[in-house]
């Protein structure tokens, strides 16, 4: 079983456990109402969520956390900007 198909099953788990017992499941009750390896509890638990590079940063705002993120790749718009603005000085000098 997958750790996220894990942490779904632990999390649907830990709410009725929770419900039940009027407290927060321990590490070995899940394991038990889950009939999981303690060990694949603790990692499932311990796993941090996936998140979407295309979640957006605030309700608010149009900007996503991909946008966070620079591409190394791509150039330095200031870079070309200048770069450009040599070519036309050289070129009207010319």
């Amino acid at each position: 079983m997958h750790v996220q198909e894990r942490r779904i099953k632990l999390n649907r788990a830990s709410a009725e456990l929770q419900a039940k017992l009027g407290r927060e499941a321990t590490v070995d009750e899940l394991a038990e109402a889950t009939r999981l390896k303690k060990e694949h509890v603790e990692e499932a638990l311990d796993a941090v969520d996936s998140v979407s590079l295309n979640q957006g940063l605030g309700s608010d705002s149009d900007s996503e956390l991909g946008d966070l993120f620079a591409d190394e790749s791509s150039a330095d718009p200031a870079e070309e900007a200048a770069e450009a603005l040599r070519r036309q000085r050289v070129q009207r000098a010319v």
